[in-house]
């Protein structure tokens, strides 16, 4: 394994300045959302002003947050980009780590694995898709069957459906284009295959497991260092054993998959199968 330097050590600042930016952001953001909030709560004459204006009203702290987040990774991600060049020539679009979608036969940068684009992705989209939903709604049902959950009165099926369709395309194709598309093309330049695999998938784990859940709030949310008390609290998440078990644990498990799955087919699709069948079945089971 190769000293953790250069790409994946500019990938680690990247990471701790999205956080503490996203601390330093988050107080004036809720501040800024309370205020149009309550700007809103009559009827300003503008129906987008006014459906964002709910938005704000509602969200809490921890929400806030997230959105901090989103965006001080958006900020960072031009510097990280630049840095991340390996050299003063930019290499062509085929040939750039950054390139998700390549003719067949030819593959991302030298030095980490190839990315391809085989000609039968699609099969691999629908077997994931359909090996990983099924699965998942198949243990569903057992767990009903025994009686540890129940169906709620008047389901909507076509609704339910509707409703996870948007999240499980969303978040398959942003975090597999995100994760194992560019961070594990960026980790296998750096580490051997089987530890490029396990660092992502913890990374992967740690990022979501980060992400404040609701409950989580502070003490006094317009104090300026309101976002660094949600940092502590959730640094203080990592040291509690039942939340790593059943959540950070799960996810570094469902991270290895992925990663292996990526590096298995040197391609995207049957991870982008898998992460979309799991996260449509685990959103339509939450609104049933």
């Amino acid at each position: 394994m190769k000293r953790p330097t250069g790409d994946v050590a500019k990938l680690a600042i990247y990471f701790i300045s999205a956080f503490l930016l996203a601390a330093l952001m988050t107080p004036w953001l809720w501040n800024a959302g309370k205020f149009l909030g309550e700007f809103t709560a009559g009827g300003s004459g503008n129906d987008l002003l006014d459906s964002i204006g709910a938005s704000a009203r509602k969200a809490d702290f921890p929400t806030y947050f997230k959105r901090a987040l989103l965006l001080s990774g958006v900020l960072l991600l031009i510097p990280l980009i630049s840095a991340l060049k390996l050299g003063k020539r930019v290499p062509p679009l085929a040939n750039s780590p950054w390139s998700i979608f390549l003719p067949r036969h030819t593959v991302a940068r030298a030095g980490g694995q190839p990315l391809r684009n085989p000609r039968n992705g699609w099969i691999h989209l629908v077997t994931g898709f359909l090996l990983a939903g099924g699965l998942l709604f198949i243990m569903g049902l057992i767990l009903i069957a025994l009686g540890w959950f129940s169906w709620r009165d008047g389901i909507d099926w076509a609704k339910s459906c509707q409703n996870a369709v948007g999240p499980a395309i969303g978040a398959s194709l942003v975090e597999e284009i995100v994760f194992r598309g560019m961070l594990l093309g960026i980790f296998l330049r750096t580490f051997r295959p089987a530890w490029a695999i396990v660092l992502l998938s913890v990374l992967f784990s740690l990022l979501h497991f980060l992400q404040p859940p609701d409950e989580l709030q502070v003490s006094d949310p317009e104090s300026a260092l309101a976002g660094f008390e949600m940092l502590k609290l959730l640094g203080l998440r990592l040291l509690d054993p039942i939340p790593f078990i059943n959540e950070f644990f799960t996810l570094a498990v469902v991270g290895l998959i992925l990663a292996y799955a990526r590096y298995a087919t040197s391609s995207l699709w049957l991870p982008l199968g898998l992460h979309a069948g799991w996260v449509f079945a685990f959103k339509l089971y939450s609104s049933t």
